[in-house]
């Protein structure tokens, strides 16, 4: 089985990450891949600084994200990879990675604002569900 768990650093992702590692008895049967989307810099950003400082800035960034993470799969011997990706739309992302890595399931953290207030809000995990044709576990 393999799950892409989306990771932005919070505390709602890291109880996502956690919720993965609990969906089968047999780690061995699990491989889960973390991946953290770091917006793309806009035209603003990158007027005083050079593009390669500024990926190699979003990229640690987003290793850093994924830290609790990868320790909390390291601790429960859960075999994963992870990804750093730079991107204007983080919901299509998850969607492309998860088609490219061929996963059967999502799992991810929510904010926790309801239904209507995450559709008005246009919330990722809304986007990510009607993007992708697997299922999408979403973890308070």
């Amino acid at each position: 089985m393999k799950v892409l768990v989306p990771v932005d650093g919070s505390d709602h992702a890291e109880r996502a990450v956690r919720f993965a590692a609990r969906l089968v008895q047999d780690p061995a049967r699990l491989r889960i891949v973390l991946l953290n989307v770091q917006p793309a810099p806009s035209d603003v950003d990158t007027l005083h600084m050079a593009q390669k400082a500024i990926l190699e800035h979003l990229r640690a960034r987003g290793e850093d994200a994924l830290g609790p993470a990868r320790k909390i799969l390291a601790d429960a011997r859960i075999a994963h990879e992870v990804s750093v990706a730079i991107a204007a739309d983080p919901s299509l992302e998850i969607a492309r990675v998860s088609r490219e890595q061929g996963c059967d399931q999502i799992v991810m953290g929510t904010r926790g604002l309801g239904a209507l207030a995450g559709l008005a809000l246009g919330s990722v995990a809304t986007k990510v569900v009607h993007l992708v044709e697997v299922p999408v576990t979403l973890v308070r």
